[in-house]
């Protein structure tokens, strides 16, 4: 099954019919445009794993040097809404 990911328009001025050869092109041009959009979408949800892991790591260090239980529940009112938005 085939994921939807645009639409790729191509205009003219005069009505054209395309032949075979300028349909394959076309449909090879689709599937490339499609390949490098999936490519940056899984590009742009490693970037967000990998800041939340960053951030996950930096309230766990927090934690980690924390003495009482406000001092916890600082670091986690401090922090936890950074992390939860790193998604």
């Amino acid at each position: 099954e085939r994921n939807v990911l645009g639409v790729l328009t191509i205009a003219f001025d005069d009505p054209h019919h395309f032949d075979t050869d300028e349909r394959r092109l076309l449909e090879a041009l689709a599937e490339q445009l499609a390949i490098a959009l999936a490519r940056a979408q899984l590009f742009e949800r490693d970037q967000h794993a990998a800041t939340r892991a960053v951030r996950l790591q930096s309230v766990g260090a927090a934690l980690l040097g924390a003495t009482d239980r406000a001092q916890v529940c600082r670091l986690l009112a401090d922090h936890g809404c950074a992390v939860m938005n790193a998604q």
